[in-house]
């Protein structure tokens, strides 16, 4: 699942389109973990393959805590979304 901080200006738009996925920094999962493979996935149907992200985290705490303070996205499982729903 894609995911975005809490009021976040996507979150807040009634419909999101590619080209406003494209426009947004991504962070990245640790390299090699399999969402990492999901955001390369995500970004390459995208077309945005070669896409750096702004952040690279080792763990998910630190991934979430980037991700509530910034305006980036990142993909993370949906029971993770589900459960930081309100952050």
């Amino acid at each position: 699942m894609i995911a975005c901080r809490d009021r976040h200006p996507l979150a807040l738009a009634h419909s999101v389109t590619e080209n406003d996925l494209l426009h947004h920094t991504w962070i990245a999962p640790a390299t090699g973990s399999p969402l990492y493979a999901d955001l390369q996935r995500v970004l390459a149907d995208l077309g945005a393959a070669a896409t750096r992200p702004t952040y690279s985290g080792g763990s998910l705490s630190a991934v979430m805590e980037v991700l509530t303070e910034s305006g980036s996205l990142t993909v993370l499982p949906c029971s993770v979304v589900f459960t930081q729903r309100r952050h």
